[in-house]
């Protein structure tokens, strides 16, 4: 339900940003449970109209207008829009989704107006000869139960072409089924409208016949409008998941809109752990009674998270006592050893990780823990040397004061935290040597300014 209630709003935004470019139409005005919306006059009676959310073109869910034929009156659904302000100097695009369903009985019908500043109609056919009623299209769609994207055109004034680029699509191919009748504008013509709807159901099918209508567009012919094709894409299109670990199954944080699954997605949101192809709603988890990380092959869980107490390995026979030799534990993605050492390259390992050869990263972080970072040099009490004092040192013993000598070093190896600390306690006595030589040389300066002056 949750995955059905983001692919509805998908589609109605979708939708709503391709309308915004260059839609003149403005359809967030269609509330569910109502039979008519500002800027979308019903035709026929209250009972013959209905906006539902239903499933539109794509399969998505989305707002429809639905035509339900009541009995006595010839308009059974559909609306006439008010009247829209337009440069008729520009040609018009008018396009609309729909499904016939039931019966074939009555006539859908695609349509629209011209009007001049006093009212008066101003809408012509190609021929030039006047058409008061202008429908585009009147007749049967091309199959029943099957959504058509309808698009039709009325043209600039002073438009001389006889061929009508009208036409019924379908949506599943992009192909044009059948050519509608193009208009064009006459001179004086600044407004018009858009029309959709059902005609004439006979009573007896009343039951039987129905109509959807979905996403009206109204849209200048300026070189900014989408293609057909964008439209269709855009209404067929899906959210896709990343499955980065290809086990079929969709990383919910990242995902992309599109007609066909991008290469590497999926259409479903729910692996928990997209790094690690054996962590997925299938994933057999067993028992780890004994906390050994090793699991019991007849106790299991089927899911995705790992389930506390259970690990992904099914090799204990016997889950009441920890196996020997330590106890690997798995708790979602970390894997831990608490009970020796672990030795790489080395089958004695003396510490809790012993490694017996290089190691290669991209950082290494150390706790003092416990040891003292040399700030102290810094203090007024500390007892530096003085030059001359490290300078016999050094004769005597071969290194610094306070750091080990190259045998020692040789033989203990070199504790990286403990030399480190070292190394900068000697580059916070070489500072205060530094300022000690600072201040000796300003005195000599004065001394020697006083001597030339």
């Amino acid at each position: 339900m949750k995955k059905q209630g983001l692919l509805a709003i998908l589609a109605i935004v979708v939708c709503t940003c391709l309308s915004a470019q260059t839609n003149i139409l403005d359809t967030t005005t269609w509330a569910e449970g109502g039979n008519s919306a500002a800027g979308f006059n019903r035709y026929g009676p209250p009972d013959a109209n209905a906006i539902v959310l239903g499933e539109t073109p794509g399969g998505n869910q989305g707002l429809i207008w639905s035509c339900v034929p009541g009995s006595g009156n010839k308009n059974d659904g559909g609306w006439q829009t008010t009247r829209i302000n337009i440069d008729a100097s520009i040609p018009h695009r008018y396009m609309v989704w729909a499904k016939k369903t039931g019966s074939n009985d009555g006539l859908t019908r695609f349509a629209t107006n011209g009007f001049d500043a006093n009212g008066v109609k101003t809408i012509a056919k190609l021929n030039d000869q006047i058409n008061n009623n202008p429908f585009m299209f009147t007749g049967d769609l091309p199959s029943l139960d099957k959504w058509y994207l309808m698009v039709g055109v009325v043209h600039e004034i002073g438009f001389t072409g006889t061929s009508s680029e009208g036409g019924i699509y379908d949506p599943l191919t992009g192909a044009k089924v059948a050519t509608i009748t193009d208009y064009k504008y006459l001179a004086g013509t600044v407004q018009t409208q858009h029309r959709a709807f059902l005609r004439e159901v006979a009573d007896a099918n009343n039951a039987t016949t129905g109509q959807f209508l979905y996403a009206p567009r109204l849209e200048r012919m300026d070189g900014t409008e989408p293609s057909i094709q964008d439209i269709i894409d855009a209404e067929y299109s899906s959210i896709y998941y990343l499955d980065n670990d290809s086990d079929t199954f969709g990383n919910p944080e990242i995902s992309q809109n599109a007609a066909t699954p991008p290469p590497g997605y999926v259409s479903n949101n729910l692996d928990c752990d997209d790094s690690n192809s054996d962590i997925n709603p299938n994933t057999v988890w067993h028992q780890d009674s004994d906390g050994d990380g090793l699991g019991n092959p007849s106790e299991t869980l089927v899911q995705c998270e790992q389930p506390v107490g259970y690990v992904l390995d099914n090799t204990d026979t016997d889950d009441t006592t920890p196996a020997a030799g330590g106890s690997w534990t798995k708790t979602g993605a970390d894997l831990s050893y608490v009970l020796g050492n672990v030795g790489i390259g080395t089958n004695a390992p003396d510490a809790p990780l012993t490694v017996r050869g290089r190691i290669h990263t991209q950082e290494v972080k150390v706790d003092l823990a416990g040891a003292v970072a040399p700030d102290y040099v810094f203090y007024k009490d500390y007892p530096l040397k003085t030059i001359g004092e490290v300078e016999a040192y050094i004769a005597k013993n071969g290194h610094l004061p306070n750091i080990p000598s190259a045998t020692e070093m040789e033989e203990n190896g070199v504790n990286l935290k403990e030399m480190n600390l070292k190394l900068l306690e000697k580059i916070e006595e070489l500072t205060l040597y530094l300022l000690q030589q600072n201040e000796r040389l300003n005195e000599l300066e004065n001394r020697l300014g006083i001597l030339e002056r």
